[in-house]
């Protein structure tokens, strides 16, 4: 049995989706012009090329570190051991360059406005809907509404039609055998 609160559950739940979906929607595109502009602007080429010389230092590091460790007379000291995680957590170069560049173009600000016009129209709607559900005088009126607007609402559907279902034995519901009683 399927009672409002699991209605409104359900509505918030796809809520959540929604608003996932049009951040993740506003996210790839964001990622897409900003890779373009920094790929137009000769950004990317150039970390690439500081990434190779990371990757050649890195490896002197290692043959240094190697060299050190290998000398009985030599020992690092923990500001070097610090240097060595720095270098292997420096990761991909033209990732990390483009979260530290600030995008700023017509195009960016255009998906931005959209993003947040789509979100607060998402945010209106699902209130309205909610409020409706809310004010239903029952969960099956509330599940007929939100199938009426375009809901997929076999998920509640499907929990209505399911009764829990506890085997009993009745021999210890009618002790000496008076079901009267």
């Amino acid at each position: 049995m399927v009672a409002k609160k699991d209605v409104v559950m359900f509505v918030e739940k796809k809520h959540s989706a929604a608003l996932k979906a049009v951040k993740e929607e506003y996210m790839s595109a964001v990622k897409a012009e900003e890779g373009r502009i920094a790929s137009e602007s000769g950004v990317v080429a150039c970390a690439h090329r500081i990434e190779r010389a990371l990757c050649k230092v890195h490896q002197e590091h290692a043959v240094f570190a190697d060299r050190v460790g290998e000398s009985a007379e030599m020992s690092y000291s923990n500001d070097y051991r610090t240097l060595g995680a720095q270098l292997n957590r420096l990761g991909s170069v033209e990732e990390g360059t483009i979260k530290c560049i600030n995008f700023e173009n017509g195009v960016l600000t255009k998906l931005e406005k959209m993003h947040n016009e789509v979100t607060r129209g998402v945010n209106a709607n699902y209130a309205a809907v909610l409020e409706e559900v809310k004010n239903k005088t029952n969960a099956k009126r509330a599940i007929a509404y939100l199938k009426e607007i375009g809901f997929d609402v076999s998920e509640l559907e499907q929990m209505e039609h399911t009764e829990i279902a506890t085997k009993l034995d009745t021999r210890y519901l009618f002790v000496g055998g008076n079901k009267d009683a």
